[in-house]
């Protein structure tokens, strides 16, 4: 999924914001987490677990160091790894079979808080992660007077 898109999912291609926004880079992470969430809250839609799936394979493929940046036909743009992305792939296994998930789901609990240059949006992510992968991440529905 690319960085920005349209509201029909095709990829944005004006400039406006930057160039690459039309490839998969760090905003594009969290869709990895909206599908799984909505799949572990709701169950609404079996694509979700196609999804998760194809995702996970694919960033599977670039284990132990995932690249943190492709372009939509999947070549790397960067050797970069991040914790968000590990963090927001190990949500995706809310919605992935098991054996797929396993793996990021280890690497996430294994990481160290995220610290440096990019500790903000790592971190973010990657408490996340915890939180969701923990079991501790839930709806909290209104209550009824």
């Amino acid at each position: 999924m690319p960085e920005y898109s349209q509201f029909d999912g095709t990829p944005y291609t004006g400039l406006e914001f930057g160039p690459g926004k039309n490839d998969f880079r760090f905003d594009a992470w969290r869709t990895l987490a909206n599908v799984a969430v909505d799949h572990a809250w709701w169950r609404a839609d079996p694509w979700q677990v196609e999804q998760s799936n194809r995702v996970l394979r694919f960033l599977g493929d670039h284990l132990p160091a995932v690249p943190n940046q492709f372009t939509l036909d999947g070549r790397p743009l960067s050797t970069d790894t991040s914790p968000g992305l590990i963090a927001m792939a190990a949500v995706a296994g809310h919605a992935a079979d098991p054996a797929l998930a396993r793996t990021f789901v280890r690497q996430l609990w294994d990481l160290p808080p995220p610290a440096g240059r990019w500790r903000y949006y790592d971190g973010l992510l990657y408490f996340l992660g915890l939180l969701q992968t923990g079991g501790r991440f839930h709806v909290h529905a209104p209550v009824s007077p």
